[in-house]
């Protein structure tokens, strides 16, 4: 979760909203399919 935070930070930053909600929204997915959880507060946030 915490590449994937860091990752959409820098998108965000870059003014790339779009592929920063595409990590967040595949990061979620993945934890879901994968561990059956949802994403954690800080990668929420």
């Amino acid at each position: 979760e915490r590449l994937a935070m860091l990752r959409m930070i820098a998108l965000y930053r870059a003014d790339h909203r779009g592929e920063a909600l595409e990590v967040f929204n595949e990061t979620r997915a993945r934890l879901a399919e994968e561990l059956g959880l949802d994403p954690g507060a800080d990668l929420q946030r």
